[in-house]
């Protein structure tokens, strides 16, 4: 059995994907995912964010905001849900 650490999925809700290859490992999407969402793998040799509850998701875009590395994204349906309310 491989690790979790070691998979290489790139994380996503409805609203949200993640790169994890891009994330920088600031936690700043953690601490604001009030919905615990979004978790972090912290070894000193393997650091990123990582999407752990998807359907606790409810598209705020806290994290994406938060992501100053571009490792979270809106994806296009959370950006027109966002623009038609």
């Amino acid at each position: 059995m491989v690790p979790l650490f070691f998979h290489s999925e790139s994380g996503e809700t409805r609203f949200v994907l993640l790169n994890k290859a891009l994330c920088e490992a600031c936690w700043d999407c953690v601490e604001k995912c009030h919905r615990q969402v979004i978790d972090k793998i912290d070894f000193w040799f393997h650091r990123h964010a990582r999407i752990v509850a998807p359907d606790l998701c409810t598209g705020c875009l806290k994290c994406v905001k938060a992501c100053a590395s571009g490792a979270l994204t809106a994806k296009t349906q959370a950006i027109r849900m966002l623009t038609e309310h």
